[in-house]
């Protein structure tokens, strides 16, 4: 009697002693801290404290609380720690939108079975919802049908005019999921793939030849905040055959004039680096440019003497700027600014027209002008720059 007194009078004790320290099956307490955080990465990090006498550590999980103790949630183990020393599992299986309830049991094997301690209090992580833009949903859609075996490619509904799209889709789902992004994409790859089919159905019937095709997506915001936010209340994704729309890629006033801005810092830059003083933009010689430049198409040629205005010289006489000669570099396909200017500094005559050199040494140019033209259909540009004394 007072052996059992006695016995039952020490675990008294040591429960009041380590309130924290559950004890189980042969003195094995439980870690007594654990925590549950969002990394960086958007994985979750599991610590827990160290148990001296466990062999190991068992980390479970469940995706759902029921009842205020947990003790109705189904938990899974998805790690089995194997070493005493590690107190530590990042969980990689998480998703986005998610909340996760985590708790850690230690263990010993004690005459090669093991015997467990009780669970740890139960920690929850909450991964928050992706983010997304229209630019990262385009570039999604776009993967996702590339991998379904379609050319495809992604058109500025801004760009195009006319709204005889065969086979839009609506992204109903945008309203109820703008901040979930997995669920966006999800929703939207299953409509998306529908649509294709259809489109790809009537060609099959109307044209035998659908190889041949290429599809085009575009992206329509609409009741939309910040386009490249997560406010976004709803968008449509349009997608058609490239043959069933027409275009119209024709530059603006306001793009034609940010393009010359552009190009003239480009060279007063590569001039000044040569010790060479600033040019000026005429703007008389870049209305002769743009002439120039819309010819290459409206003519189909490529060659510094139009077949209209002769050489540029005489071009230049023409329009009445100047009769001391005109000199002129062009580039075609190049799609920004930067790729044009990349393209004559990268070619030694362009070059030397740019810095004075070579042969153009005793030309000292104080004055360009500069024309930028895009094709309506395929926005295909064309670029020219008139350098006169």
């Amino acid at each position: 009697m007072k052996r059992t007194l006695s016995i039952l009078l020490c675990f008294i004790i040591c429960t009041a002693m380590f309130p924290g320290q559950v004890f189980a099956a042969g003195n094995l307490s439980a870690p007594g801290k654990i925590t549950a955080k969002v990394t960086a990465d958007k994985n979750v990090t599991v610590n827990w404290s160290k148990v001296s006498a466990a062999k190991g550590y068992k980390v479970y999980r469940a995706a759902s609380r029921e009842g205020e103790d947990y003790r109705y949630t189904s938990y899974k183990c998805i790690k089995t720690v194997s070493s005493k020393a590690t107190v530590k599992y990042k969980d990689k299986t998480v998703k986005p939108g998610k909340k996760y309830y985590y708790k850690v049991k230690a263990y010993k094997v004690v005459k090669g079975k093991k015997k467990y301690s009780k669970f740890t209090k139960v920690k929850t992580a909450y991964i928050k919802p992706e983010s997304w833009t229209v630019e990262r949903l385009e570039k999604d859609i776009i993967s996702y049908l590339t991998e379904k075996g379609y050319t495809v490619k992604v058109a500025d509904l801004g760009a195009m005019y006319g709204e005889d799209w065969y086979g839009s889709h609506s992204a109903t789902a945008f309203s109820k999921y703008s901040k979930d992004y997995s669920k966006v994409l999800k929703e939207v790859k299953k409509d998306v793939i529908e649509e294709v089919k259809d489109i790809k159905a009537y060609y099959e019937t109307e044209d035998k030849h659908m190889e041949s095709h290429t599809l085009i997506i575009g992206i329509d915001v609409k009741d939309s905040v910040n386009p490249y936010g997560i406010s976004l209340n709803g968008a449509d994704i349009y997608i058609t055959d490239e043959s069933d729309v027409e275009y119209n890629y024709l530059l603006s006033e306001e793009q034609i004039a940010q393009y010359r801005k552009e190009i003239l810092k480009l060279i007063n830059i590569e001039r000044a680096k040569a010790g060479l003083s600033a040019v000026t933009l005429n703007n008389a010689l870049s209305e002769m440019a743009q002439v120039k430049v819309k010819e290459f198409e409206e003519l189909d040629y490529w060659d510094h003497i139009s077949p209209v205005y002769g050489t540029t010289t005489e071009m230049a006489k023409r329009f009445g700027i100047t009769d001391k000669g005109c000199y002129e570099i062009l580039v075609r396909g190049a799609k920004e600014s930067n790729a044009a200017m990349n393209a004559w500094m990268n070619s030694e005559p362009h070059r030397n027209v740019i810095l004075n050199a070579g042969i153009w040494r005793k030309y000292p140019f104080s004055q360009i002008g500069i024309g930028v033209y895009a094709t309506k259909q395929t926005g295909y540009m064309f670029w020219a720059v008139e350098f006169i004394q």
